[in-house]
């Protein structure tokens, strides 16, 4: 029984059962039963236009373009070919969006699969990013302990909303993710979304209180993709060996591989990234990699702290490791 037979059983199931999304699905509507044949039918899933204000693909490829640096433009495919689906999605927000002094932002990352009539079957990555301004949070807790005098106006911390954004990928041609779909909307007061368990509007760090980190090891760091956030987290991913390195010295998207356990459109991946938060100055991250096809390990964590110049030897990056492991109940038998 294969892999893909198990992953088309499971989500079947899921499908016949009432017409629901799971909880915490990318799709907030369901996709229709049986096989997916039209991936129009996932963006309708993802993207409903009801709550969503549908973006221009065409427009926002051509501005993800210029965010990579001219010396890696020397090549046949474009940069933005082998960076990958989360990469590409975080600097499509980052580009979108204004720029903020104190943020913070949440990536999810699920995956569909549509079989055409036509082709063989297909796999599309689909992202979320959530972006919060913390500055006005900040701005409140800082006039509670000096006064209000003492305190920048709030254009010194921001005022952007916080906004919401998926957008959905696929393979074609060299390009590990092309983009087929991409949806934004307004983040209301009375959404409450969590970031690795916690409020995503907590106005004090996450990243270092999601667990009890190892001791980090500090690595010398030299980006070339701006801004820090994107070069961070792509940073992160090569960490975790979701890049292949060539000789040239170029890395290409090598991607996840989908769990057996996990239905279409639900996450599997979470990723946090707070910018202007930490005491190093520098942007945090923080990977959570879930329902890995291990027999012994059950999630990933990696987190990676940027440091400003002056903070750590070489400037660098503080990196540190964590895993948790599948339960053994017949291990647990051996200690009662």
């Amino acid at each position: 029984m294969n892999d893909a037979f198990l992953r088309k059983t499971t989500l079947i199931a899921l499908l016949l059962s009432p017409a629901l999304a799971p909880a915490g699905s990318l799709f907030d509507a369901p996709l229709p039963s049986g096989e997916v044949r039209d991936i129009e039918h996932v963006h309708q899933a993802t993207i409903p236009g009801d709550r969503w204000q549908a973006e221009e693909v065409t427009a926002l490829e051509a501005q993800l373009h210029t965010a990579f640096p001219p010396a890696a433009m020397d090549r046949l495919l474009p940069p933005e070919a082998d960076s990958g689906p989360l990469v590409n999605a975080l600097l499509t927000v980052l580009q979108h969006e204004p720029a903020l002094p104190h943020a913070r932002y949440r990536l999810r990352y699920a995956k569909a699969e549509v079989a055409p009539m036509a082709g063989p079957p297909m796999q599309l990555s689909v992202v979320e990013v959530a972006r919060f301004n913390l500055g006005p949070a900040r701005r409140s807790a800082l006039i509670a302990e000096l006064g209000a005098e003492y305190v920048a106006p709030e254009e010194h911390f921001g005022t952007a909303p916080d906004v919401l954004w998926r957008l959905v990928t696929y393979p074609l041609r060299g390009h590990t993710a092309v983009l087929s779909a991409a949806g934004r909307r307004p983040l209301s007061a009375s959404e409450t979304l969590v970031c690795l368990g916690r409020p995503c509007t907590q106005a004090d760090p996450i990243t270092g209180q999601t667990r009890d980190w190892p001791q980090p090891e500090s690595r010398s760091w030299s980006p070339t993709l701006r801004p820090e956030e994107a070069a961070l987290l792509q940073a992160g991913l090569s960490e975790l060996g979701l890049y292949d390195h060539h000789d040239s010295g170029a890395s290409r998207w090598r991607g996840f591989e989908w769990p057996e356990t996990v239905t279409a459109g639900t996450p599997f991946v979470e990723i946090i990234i707070e910018n202007g938060l930490s005491q190093g100055g520098g942007s945090d991250l923080v990977i959570h990699y879930g329902q890995l096809m291990d027999h012994e390990i059950s999630d990933l964590w990696l987190r990676m702290l940027a440091m400003e110049p002056g903070m750590a030897d070489e400037g660098g990056v503080l990196v540190s490791q964590d895993v948790e492991r599948w339960p053994r109940p017949d291990l647990e038998s051996l200690r009662h």
